[in-house]
């Protein structure tokens, strides 16, 4: 969906859209569940945070969308938790066996899902070399 739409949309558009979407449905659960006692620091790290880390992220991500085909897109987007735990341990976290697990099924899974478009390559590059037309 968000393939189809970043090619009709712009990304900014798509990414306000999106954070606004969010935000008008959290702001009544966190009224009615409560977030407690919450700083100046908090909000202005909440801030930036929403601003960088989650604005920018998404407007890149609708923008790439638009020359990277909708399954590949899906793969690489599965990568991102692998990248967080990788952070993750080099700034001293651990996320226990399950963790670790889950980022090795991950990584299979990338590799499967990839394997079948290296073949397919290498057999069309193989083809181009024999000569044949169309392979690539």
């Amino acid at each position: 969906m968000a393939g189809t739409a970043s090619l009709r949309y712009d990304p900014i558009v798509l990414t306000v859209v999106q954070l606004v979407t969010v935000f008008l449905f959290a702001v009544p659960c966190a009224l009615i569940a409560g977030v407690g006692e919450v700083s100046a620091a908090a909000l202005w790290g909440a801030a930036i945070t929403g601003l960088f880390a989650t604005a920018a992220a998404f407007s890149l991500q609708f923008w790439a969308q638009r020359y990277v085909e909708p399954t590949r897109a899906a793969v690489i987007l599965h990568f991102e938790p692998v990248v967080a735990g990788i952070i993750g341990y080099v700034t001293g976290e651990r996320i226990g066996i399950s963790g670790y697990a889950g980022a090795a099924l991950i990584l299979v899974g990338i590799l499967v899902a990839e394997s079948r478009s290296w073949r397919t390559f290498r057999l069309a590059r193989e083809a181009v070399r024999r000569g044949e037309s169309g392979a690539l």
